[in-house]
């Protein structure tokens, strides 16, 4: 194998070994590159894009909803329910709050439920304790409501008033919570002060800019925010990544959220995290056997969001499918200078032949040459793929914000796409050689030998 290694880079090799690689060595490693880093390229920006979405989902949406069901009818009809879940989705990507506001505080879900009290969040949390795939169970308050506020800009009060929208959260260990605002809230001081109930807010980046006009990296002294009779310190500003849905939004501590809204020791719904997100609907399903009692009714994130990614799902296997057309591609380029190299050492191949060297040999030898085209332009191409897929993303977060739907999405390289694009290559080139060795094992041993 030690001599197949050897012969095979010295026909990878210019005939004056003045480069290491001769031109058409080179050439089909670049048409290699070339196809490998597009598809990386694209499938990282892709990919980041699509992780940005769910964590914006997850951030402000929990991943499964408990919520009241005042419904006692068995007769009544409940077909606006299906078409609420069905146009959610548009809602959410209309900007739009997925809770209507209420007009008064005895229904303020978002379908025909009541508030949750303190005693059935309990006896919801005592029945789903210990459940396969049920992380947290939280009471959350997720509502929109006309406020007046006041706040200091350059000494001076204001006064002013709009419509806020309020996420109250909760926490018993101050780094998880329902929904996952710890996905764009990476300050662990900030969380924590969430936690321990303190009479604080944290704002929206789109919020802040409206009123101040600027936004700061960080808030480094708290300053009071009066909503109503509610004295909040501003601690810091949270960047959700959707301007619709966060241009008035702010994050408070559970107490707050229920004191803004005059809730006591109520709640807009239950919020459940689960371990394995996308087997949201097996999760529900289970939950609304366990819950048969109680009157609830269970929604998912899935409900919302699964016709979107289905549909950013299928787009990248477009991508991808396409993208690896480049590398068949790219194969009839390595074939074409194969072919070119048996041409130019014709003589060397007939010395070869004429010293008892077979033809698996020979078959070894293209095997290798393909192979180090192969891993050598799978590197190479992985590494500027990556890089502009970085480049690019971090231009059209600085320079494109503003035209953007979703925001401050970075890359993701998918190790199984990664080693499935090296297999692919892999085999592509070794298909290639077998070809072009075949070729090379049927010359004539005396022609070769004349060719010099």
């Amino acid at each position: 194998m030690n001599y197949e290694f050897d012969i095979a880079l010295s026909l990878m090799k210019t005939m004056r070994e003045r480069f290491f690689f001769n031109f058409n060595v080179s050439l089909s490693i670049l048409g290699i590159i070339v196809g490998v880093a597009f598809l990386v390229f694209a499938l990282s920006v892709y990919d980041g894009y699509v992780k940005r979405i769910e964590t914006i989902i997850f951030s402000f949406y929990p991943q499964m909803t408990l919520q009241n069901d005042t419904t006692t009818d068995e007769n009544d009809d409940l077909s606006f329910l299906d078409e609420e879940e069905e146009n959610a989705c548009d809602s959410i990507c209309a900007g739009q709050i997925v809770l209507k506001q209420a007009e008064d505080n005895s229904s303020l879900n978002n379908l025909t439920g009541t508030p949750f009290d303190f005693k059935q969040y309990l006896i919801i949390e005592s029945l789903l304790k210990g459940k396969d795939n049920i992380l947290y169970v939280n009471p959350i308050v997720f509502e929109e409501k006309h406020f007046t506020y006041s706040y200091y800009k350059n000494n001076e009060k204001i006064t002013t008033a709009s419509k806020l929208r309020v996420l109250g959260v909760d926490s018993k260990d101050g780094q998880h919570f329902v929904p996952e605002i710890e996905r764009i809230i990476s300050d662990p001081s900030l969380l924590n002060s969430l936690s321990k109930n303190a009479r604080v807010v944290i704002l929206s980046v789109e919020l802040y800019k409206d009123l101040f006009g600027y936004v700061p990296d960080k808030i480094s002294k708290p300053f009071v925010f009066q909503i109503g009779d509610e004295m909040l310190q501003v601690i810091g500003v949270f960047k959700l990544g959707i301007h619709n849905i966060a241009k008035n939004m702010i994050i408070t501590p559970l107490p707050v959220a229920q004191n803004l809204f005059d809730l006591k020791d109520g709640a807009s719904f239950l919020g459940v995290s689960l371990k394995e997100p996308y087997k949201a609907k097996e999760t529900s399903k289970e939950v609304e056997k366990r819950l048969a009692e109680q009157n609830i009714l269970v929604f998912n994130w899935l409900t919302v969001a699964e016709e979107l990614f289905n549909s950013l799902s299928f787009y990248r296997q477009i991508v991808f499918v396409t993208l690896l057309m480049s590398i068949v591609i790219t194969a009839f380029n390595i074939y074409n200078n194969l072919t070119i190299m048996i041409l130019e050492r014709q003589s060397l191949i007939g010395i070869l032949m004429s010293m008892g060297v077979k033809k698996s040999a020979i078959y070894k030898i293209f095997l290798i040459v393909s192979q180090i085209e192969a891993v050598i332009g799978v590197t190479i191409g992985l590494i500027i793929g990556g890089l502009g897929g970085y480049a690019f993303s971090r231009y059209s977060n600085q320079t494109l914000e503003a035209f953007l739907p979703v925001q401050d999405a970075s890359i993701a390289i998918d190790a199984i796409s990664v080693i499935g694009i090296m297999i692919f290559v892999g085999m592509v080139c070794a298909v290639t050689a077998y070809i072009s060795a075949r070729k090379a094992a049927n010359l004539d041993v005396v022609q070769c030998l004349q060719s010099e």
